[in-house]
Parts: structure tokens; C-alpha cells; sequence
């Protein structure tokens, strides 16, 4: 006899096969997605750094000394590059300044500076952090990039 088909065992055990593949393979995409947000978020801090850098010695404000020129600034999941121009100064609260460039961090990452919530860094005219007429803003290269609070789901990175 030529059938042509499945039967229903056939079409069973395909089904369980393809169950415990999926239910091996969830709990490890887990892990994939999380390490990825990580890494976006590290190359986003990277490249906010590098655009901020650039902006403050271009010195569109002309500002001299440690005066900040341009800020990074992180408020709810988004980090943008403000610098300064001939008529105000850049500001994370006001949105003041010319905004330079943006992007959106997963919101679940978090970035830590020193154990407290980054919120944001300032750049001189030479292109380095100050802390002048800058409060509250990060002082350091050092930042904790985390998915979760296990050790394997943190990140330390330098930025230079």
C-alpha cells in the first residue's frame, strides 16, 4: 500500500522533538540578549565619549580654562552629546546647546559610575572631563554596565 503523509505517531514525536529543542534553547537566548544590550550599551557610552570629545575642541562657544564645552548627558534611557554654542551652554536639564548626538539605551541596562546612576560627564576645549560649573556629573572613565545583579551579568569598562 503507497500512502503518501504522516501519521499521527510521526507527527507526535516530531512535535515533542521540536518542544524539547525549544524549551533547551529559550533559557540560553536569555543570556545572548542580555550580554548583546551590554555591548550596545558599551559601544553607545564609547561612542557618546567620542562625539562629546570632538564637539568640546571644536569649541563652538569659545570658551576658555576649564569651562565645559560639551556634555554627555543619560536621562531616561537616552544618551545625547550636547555642546555648547555662542549663546548658552550646554545643559542636560534644559536642553540647552546643540544636540549633537543621541541614542537610546535598552532599558534594561543600567550604567553605574562609582556605584551611583550615571547621569552625565563635561568636556573642556582640550577635550577632557572637568568638573567646573559641572555638579553631579561623572569624573571618572570607569563605568559598571549591568543586566542584573549577578556577577556574570556586569560589565567594568575604561573608556579612553
Amino acid at each position: 500500500m503507497n500512502s503518501r503523509g504522516f501519521t499521527l505517531v510521526e507527527a507526535m514525536v516530531t512535535l515533542a522533538i521540536m518542544a524539547l529543542v525549544i524549551a533547551v534553547t529559550v533559557p540560553l537566548t536569555g543570556g545572548w540578549v542580555a550580554s548583546a544590550n551590554r555591548l550596545d550599551a558599551q559601544g553607545a557610552l564609547t561612542e557618546a565619549f567620542g562625539h562629546a570629545r570632538g564637539a568640546a575642541i571644536r569649541n563652538a562657544m569659545a570658551a576658555s580654562a576649564d569651562s565645559p564645552v560639551a556634555k554627555i548627558c543619560l536621562e531616561s534611557g537616552e544618551l545625547k552629546v550636547l555642546q555648547g554654542t555662542a549663546v548658552s551652554a550646554a545643559d542636560c536639564a534644559s536642553g540647552a546647546g546643540k544636540l549633537v548626538w543621541q541614542k537610546n539605551v535598552n532599558a534594561d541596562v543600567d550604567i553605574t559610575q562609582d556605584g551611583s546612576p550615571y547621569q552625565c560627564s563635561c568636556f573642556n576645549n582640550r577635550g577632557l572631563l572637568t568638573t567646573v560649573d559641572c555638579s553631579g556629573c561623572g569624573t571618572e572613565f570607569t563605568f559598571t554596565i549591568a543586566t542584573g545583579t549577578a556577577d556574570d551579568e556586569k560589565e567594568t569598562i575604561v573608556i579612553d
